[in-house]
């Protein structure tokens, strides 16, 4: 029975955040339209964020948020226009002093789409030249722990509100002496769900057997 809930299908049926798109927001729409109706404007929310493009809702400019923000509360980051000169490029991020690995990510982009680990300048270069859009370049942050906060704050308040925080956990396997990484991926649900993408990114490392305790 455990075998036929480690299925693709049965995994994306019982966890909501593998549905489609559409069928997540659905209700909200409903709503959405509703408060519309009652502000007499579809983008009402847009005055959350009234400094970012479209209240941060889409086509925002990460480059233009970071400009929002004091220097020393994000990694040091490069901005470059697509078809920049990847000479250019990289005497930028070496007068930066920029150490490797960075990360290259689209200055408008959605769920993680297009952003790639550079562990050397051949990566840099390579993600340079295959952007169809402007992109940022950014010192790698290899902090353990990470989360979302979500705050808000009504205009008449001095001080606002933490409504939520979200622990992000990257996908790791812990090695027990007998089993390949893929053996292991296969024990986890989110892992079976991104084994194909794992097999392109790791190749053969994928075949690995672990140590015990050891983690990947």
């Amino acid at each position: 029975m455990k075998n036929i809930f480690y299925h693709p299908f049965f995994i994306r049926l019982f966890h909501w955040e593998y549905w489609p798109f559409d069928a997540v927001y659905f209700p909200v729409y409903i709503y959405w339209f509703w408060l519309s109706l009652k502000a007499k404007s579809f983008f009402f929310f847009n005055t959350s964020n009234p400094t970012i493009r479209n209240g941060g809702f889409l086509m925002e400019s990460k480059k233009e948020i970071y400009d929002l923000m004091p220097a020393d509360t994000y990694p040091a980051t490069l901005f470059f226009t697509v078809g920049s000169s990847t000479n250019l490029i990289t005497e930028q991020v070496q007068r930066m002093g920029m150490k490797y690995p960075l990360i290259g990510k689209p200055d408008i982009g959605l769920k993680s789409l297009l952003v790639k680990k550079l562990e050397n300048e051949n990566d840099l270069i390579e993600y340079a030249e295959n952007s169809k859009i402007d992109f940022l370049i950014q010192e790698c942050v290899l902090y353990e722990n990470e989360v979302g906060i979500f705050y808000y704050r009504y205009p008449h308040q001095e001080k606002g509100n933490i409504s939520g925080i979200v622990k992000k956990e990257f996908l790791t396997v812990t090695g027990d002496g007998l089993s390949t990484i893929v053996q292991l991926v296969l024990k986890n649900k989110r892992g079976v769900l991104q084994l194909n993408k794992l097999r392109k990114i790791h190749g053969k490392k994928m075949d690995t057997i672990l140590k015990q305790d050891e983690k990947f």
